[in-house]
């Protein structure tokens, strides 16, 4: 018996020629479906890199997400299978511009962020550090103003609640040194950032003009802090005279 398609003789009734052709066919569509796959494999792996990527170098991923985009289609249409890498990087280029959308939205409104990170920053701190007035402050003379007038008294709150009360440039011979304590008031101003407490300053020793003073020194103020550029910074207010300090710290 003969092969209709080739003329060959055919053995066992196989034609020799014909089998080993669609053998071959078989495995170059092997071949091809096992490339194809491999399309789908690298566009998954792109797409995962690329919403990695998305978060960091923002819309300068597109070109990679893009490319991960493209195989994965390519191979959706050969194979018919594996959709998942056009839908990581369908997502990464998503994401890069959702990014950028919020890198330019912070960027325009920089100063209700700052303000807004700058609380945050105040509130951690305060809320974990063990003695939040303690530092030492340059004070001018406040009249709502803080860029008016000199700086005339130097406040050094020490963390182990000693303090210096000091004219300012001449604290060698015009100070007070002795205990404070301090109070959280628990109230804010009406934004939030600055914090209100209640300080007593205790004088044991009280020069003046280079010379020891016998009366005692005693002083109570009321001190709204706040912080900016890891810088404290208050109004204090005398609780007797009502005379109103600037401080920032040094």
């Amino acid at each position: 018996m003969y092969c209709s398609e080739c003329g060959a003789k055919k053995e066992k009734g196989v034609c020799p020629n014909c089998h080993e052709i669609r053998q071959n066919n078989n495995i170059n569509e092997k071949v091809i479906i096992k490339r194809d796959e491999s399309l789908g494999i690298t566009s998954l792996i792109i797409g995962i890199i690329a919403i990695l990527l998305a978060i960091i170098i923002n819309v300068l991923v597109l070109p990679l997400a893009i490319l991960g985009l493209i195989l994965g289609i390519i191979n959706r249409v050969t194979t018919g299978k594996k959709i998942s890498g056009i839908v990581l990087n369908a997502v990464a280029i998503v994401l890069s511009f959702v990014v950028l959308a919020t890198i330019i939205f912070l960027i325009a409104s920089s100063d209700k962020t700052y303000d807004f990170l700058n609380r945050l920053y105040n509130e951690l701190k305060y809320s974990t550090e063990e003695n939040y007035v303690s530092g030492k402050y340059s004070c001018k003379s406040f009249d709502g103003s803080v860029s008016n007038n000199d700086y005339i008294v130097t406040m050094q709150l020490n963390k182990d609640k000693t303090f210096l009360w000091a004219k300012y440039g001449e604290e060698a011979n015009n100070y007070v040194k002795g205990d404070y304590t301090f109070k959280d008031l628990k109230k804010t101003n009406p934004s939030g950032d600055y914090k209100y407490f209640d300080i007593n300053l205790d004088g044991s020793q009280f020069v003046k003009e280079g010379t020891t003073q016998d009366e005692p020194y005693q002083s109570n103020y009321e001190f709204g802090l706040t912080e900016k550029n890891a810088k404290k910074q208050g109004i204090l207010m005398n609780k007797a005279t009502y005379n109103m300090y600037y401080c920032y710290e040094d």
